[in-house]
């Protein structure tokens, strides 16, 4: 937010200029904040896949109750299940945030940046999700040939929106209300008096 000094508008009784109001934007978004978002967000997806993978684990060993299916089904094998797991919670993690969360993840909010995605758009967060975890899954080695696609990615100011954003409430304007009333009881009394 920009430290706007209200004496000198107050003393000349003027309004703020509306670019007073906007938020400070930088147009450049380094590298390094791409990847410190990605790997942000890679760590929530791999926690998130050993929450799985501990839940399968442990009901697993709940329900093998005899030493035949424990010998069957060793803890090795089990565990190998989340290197599985992780690609698809990682792609699944960036879809649905893209996806629902209007081209943003967690990694975005915490440094403040967005994706441009229309909202609800399902091919466009399909592809930002699939840039993504190719990115993850690179270890940061695919930002090199598409670096040119990451411009999309802009500043995101809460602070802005929260307090400045324009809003949709507006101000009752209660003689039409009243007005509106009243019309909509004269037109019950129409009927009461056809029926």
């Amino acid at each position: 937010m920009k430290l706007i000094d209200l004496t000198l508008f107050a003393e000349h009784s003027q309004k703020l200029p509306s670019s007073y109001l906007e938020p400070k934007t930088k147009k450049e978004t380094s590298s390094w904040n791409i990847l410190g978002i990605h790997i942000m967000d890679f760590t929530i997806a791999y926690f998130i896949t050993n929450f799985i993978t501990l839940l399968l684990t442990e009901s697993a060993g709940m329900i093998m109750a005899i030493n035949g299916i424990e010998k069957a089904f060793p803890y090795n094998q089990v565990m190998g299940f989340s290197s599985k797991l992780l690609p698809l919670v990682t792609f699944s993690y960036f879809f649905f945030l893209y996806f629902m969360n209007n081209g943003q993840t967690v990694g975005m909010r915490a440094f403040k940046k967005r994706v441009n995605l229309p909202q609800l758009s399902f091919k466009e967060s399909f592809q930002w999700a699939f840039r993504s975890f190719l990115l993850c899954a690179t270890g940061g080695i695919s930002f090199l040939f598409s670096w040119k696609k990451w411009e999309k990615l802009e500043t995101h100011d809460y602070l802005y929106e929260s307090l400045l954003g324009p809003k949709d409430n507006s101000p009752l304007n209660l003689l039409a209300e009243i007005e509106s009333f009243e019309k909509k009881e004269e037109s019950h009394e129409n009927w009461q008096q056809a029926a």
